[in-house]
């Protein structure tokens, strides 16, 4: 077993210290030994998937992201075996950049080989890190793979996610700045989407050594109008100011391509010299994509912009732009914009809507009355609403559930009567975030009004809530309550049972997760493998944190 340190021990089971001051709190958990044979036997189940030929492309790359997390030692030969036989180039590019994670130098010569010789590029790119997260002296191995202008491209198009340059080898930024800045002038050998992920790129690097290439590339006539506006949102993004007349120039360009970064880089910038200008656009485009933009970009400006806001919140033709410019008057703040919001509120415009076209900004606004503390007004707003989108919930659940979710929680923290409101309807997906709502304001109080509604008689979507909303705040005396549920039809119900188990269970959960481990179904069975190798690498831990605490202790753990 990997060795941690006492502070990541600590961290990964402290659920399980609070058991701590019982005569054996170890005694509730099953040993290391009783747990190897769940990893052994869900890395056999993952060999045998990947050993199958008939395995589709999708199940196999569902099932490496599981055999990734897994972190299991014994996982890298299969990961290596896989980088260098899978007969689907994404499944072998995902086992390769998989590996890095790892950290096990036994991979290092196969995933040389790979950067080397695989044809896809993607997958020697993801080599290339891989070696170069493992082994920093490698640097000069990755220089020689990114003078390769298709791995330089793969390069570009990985590291424009924030998310994904933050875990990359600062080591490495320097080569590939140079590479960027040489490659965004270069139309004829990378293509206008590669150009623009080279500069949202560079934008990641922090440095704005690039900005004066990129602000030629914003005023060149010739340059293909998608290029010029990632350029003109990158030097909104570096604060670059003086590139502000410029920017102001090209908002009245008619190319909308370039117009749409430009109202995002004003935005950033909040230079009053482009207030007016985008308070044009907003009052006369005839683009409402642009329109929208507009009203975000005026979020920055502060008070000035409170009467442009208004206005286009009272009377633009598009629901979105109304949405947009009320979302600007809650950034904003101040007692103008919220006694406008209230107004529209109070206009009768929602009875008038189209249900279809106005969703969105109902939820926009319900949203904005929760912010601006008028829980009791959202509440009501969201009664004569209910009505009007009916119809309309399975769209809207299929479509922004994140969203539903989100705005009611918000209103239920400053008007709780708007759980009951919710819970008491017959609408199965009104209860739904009643109860998900209820979870998020109450928390482990809401513990008991949740149990109800786990039942084989209700609705798909009430329980799926309930599960979930328990999982959460799940405890090891409900393990025989999630069993019950792995197998579930529903894949986010059965997924809730496989996470409470994983992260909560105690010995009683080690033989329904090992039953789970013969689901046929594939999307099953991968849950229950994901949830198998966190409750063993979880046991594990608990185990060797208890060792290092009190090393007497009576456990056989190793």
């Amino acid at each position: 077993m990997k060795r941690l340190g006492l502070t990541s021990l600590l961290l990964m089971v402290l659920p399980a210290l609070v058991l701590w001051g019982q005569a054996n709190p170890l005694d509730s958990y099953p040993t290391v030994e009783e747990v190897q044979p769940l990893k052994s036997q869900a890395l056999s189940i993952i060999h045998s998937i990947f050993q199958d030929p008939a395995r589709k492309e999708a199940d196999r790359l569902s099932t490496i992201l599981v055999l990734s997390r897994s972190q299991d030692p014994d996982a890298v030969p299969l990961l290596i075996e896989i980088m260098l036989n899978d007969p689907f180039a994404s499944v072998r590019r995902e086992a390769a950049k998989s590996l890095g994670d790892f950290h096990d130098y036994q991979a290092i010569p196969a995933l040389r080989e790979v950067a080397s010789t695989e044809s896809l590029a993607s997958t020697r790119w993801a080599a290339g890190v891989s070696i170069l997260i493992m082994r920093p002296i490698e640097l000069e191995f990755l220089k020689s793979l990114v003078s390769d202008p298709k791995v330089l491209t793969e390069a570009a198009l990985s590291l424009q996610d924030p998310t994904t340059a933050a875990k990359f080898p600062h080591s490495l930024w320097p080569t590939l700045e140079d590479g960027f800045i040489q490659g965004i002038t270069d139309a004829a050998r990378f293509d206008p989407i590669v150009r623009s992920a080279m500069m949202r790129s560079l934008l990641q690097f922090g440095t704005s050594r690039a900005v004066p290439v990129i602000r030629t590339i914003l005023n060149n006539t010739n340059e293909d109008p998608f290029v010029r506006g990632t350029a003109a949102y990158v030097l909104g993004q570096f604060k670059a100011s003086d590139s502000v007349d410029d920017l102001i120039r090209l908002l009245s360009s008619g190319q909308q391509a370039i117009q749409v970064g430009v109202l995002a880089a004003l935005g950033s910038l909040a230079d009053f010299s482009a207030f007016t200008p985008i308070t044009n656009l907003l009052q006369s485009s005839k683009s409402a994509e642009l329109r929208l933009d507009a009203a975000n970009a005026l979020a920055t400006f502060g008070p000035s912009a409170v009467t442009p806001l208004i206005s286009a919140m009272n009377s633009d033709s598009s629901p979105t732009v109304r949405a947009a410019a009320i979302s600007s008057l809650v950034k904003i703040g101040g007692d103008d914009a919220k006694s406008a919001i209230l107004a529209f509120v109070s206009s009768g415009y929602f009875a008038k809507c189209d249900p279809a076209a106005c969703s969105n900004l109902a939820l926009g606004t319900l949203s904005a009355l929760a912010e601006l503390g008028e829980g009791k007004l959202a509440v009501q707003l969201l009664q004569s609403s209910i009505e009007q989108l009916r119809d309309f919930l399975p769209l809207l659940f299929a479509f922004v559930e994140p969203d539903l979710v989100r705005v009611t929680t918000e209103i239920a923290e400053t008007a709780p009567e708007v759980l009951d409101l919710l819970l008491s309807d017959e609408s199965p997906y009104l209860q739904n975030l009643g109860i998900v709502a209820m979870s998020a304001v109450e928390g482990r109080a809401a513990r008991e009004k949740i149990l109800p509604y786990i039942s084989s008689d209700q609705n798909v979507l009430v329980r799926r809530a309930a599960l979930e909303s328990l999982a959460q705040i799940a405890v090891s005396d409900d393990v025989d309550l999630f069993s019950n549920w792995l197998l579930d039809k529903d894949r986010r119900s059965s997924q809730a049972a496989y996470s409470a188990l994983s992260h909560v269970g105690d010995a009683r959960a080690l033989t329904p997760l090992q039953s789970s481990l013969s689901a046929t179904r594939l999307n099953t069975l991968l849950q229950a493998l994901d949830a198998a190798f966190v409750y063993a690498n979880r046991i594990e831990a608990i185990h060797q944190a208890m060792n290092q605490i009190t090393p007497d202790s009576k456990s056989t753990a190793k």
